[in-house]
């Protein structure tokens, strides 16, 4: 007789009974889908409101920047009317700090310009000494002379008469005089020491007339003319300034074998 029973080792194991109410799902499956689109609708609701909350408390912190941007940009703009109505008062000032500006550089270059004509007078008479003596001096002023404006630049450098028709020299003024000597070496002895005095320039003698004193004794009249030298300004140019003046009047000719303005040989 066969044995149909399992062994004890081949006997299943199976998880202790529990008693529950049973479960019966009715609903139809619409319904569940409708109620899990209901889920994530609320999910997605509840998304929006938490963002739409983070960017109003966002705004509500920027905008108290903002304002305060926009109150300072207003203050700003009302400071800027305010200098610009100041700034159009005190136009007259600038025109008038202009004007005086322009006024002292005028002033500057008269005084530069000015001539010590007692200055000049205390030499002439000094060189002249014991032995001239001047009846008659006439002083006539050029300033400094400009040889870029002048149309004989090299001649413009001095204007008075000289007995070097190819000086440099340069002159602010002429000095024509009249005046008596004893005998012809004290007119020669004036000339060297005239000569010698910086502050005269190409002096010569032009006539000379032989006469005799009241009582009796020799004389001699002769008339001439000086230029004034720089030496005679109140403000005394410059080296520099004094070479610029030559370069204008004389220019420096340009080197041999070269094109002058473009220096192509």
């Amino acid at each position: 007789m066969i044995n149909n029973r399992p062994s004890a080792a081949t006997e299943a194991v199976h998880s202790p009974f529990i008693a529950t109410i049973p479960r019966v799902n009715l609903l139809p499956a619409s319904v569940s889908e409708s109620i899990a689109a209901g889920r994530i609708r609320r999910r997605f609701a509840l998304g929006f409101l938490v963002i739409l909350i983070a960017g109003v408390a966002v705004w509500l912190l920027q905008n108290g920047n903002i304002l305060d941007a926009e109150a300072r940009l207003a203050s700003a703009q009302r400071d800027n009317v305010m200098l610009g109505a100041e700034v159009h008062d005190l136009a007259p000032v600038g025109q008038l700090y202009e004007q005086i500006t322009s006024q002292e550089g005028f002033i500057r270059e008269a005084l530069a310009s000015e001539v010590v004509a007692s200055s000049i007078l205390t030499d002439l008479e000094s060189v002249g000494g014991t032995a001239i003596d001047f009846t008659n001096i006439a002083m006539t002023f050029t300033g400094v002379p400009d040889p870029a404006q002048a149309s004989d630049p090299a001649a413009s450098l001095n204007l008075c008469p000289d007995a070097d028709p190819f000086g440099t020299d340069i002159t602010i003024g002429c000095v024509s005089f009249t005046a008596q000597g004893k005998s012809r070496s004290d007119v020669s002895g004036f000339l060297e020491r005239m000569a010698a005095d910086p502050a005269f320039i190409g002096t010569y003698v032009t006539t000379t007339t032989i006469t005799g004193t009241a009582d009796g004794g020799p004389q001699l009249s002769f008339t001439g003319s000086t230029g004034i030298s720089v030496q005679g300004l109140k403000t005394v140019l410059t080296q520099q300034q004094i070479d610029e003046l030559l370069e204008a009047a004389v220019p420096t000719p340009s080197a041999p074998g070269t094109s002058e303005g473009n220096g192509t040989p």
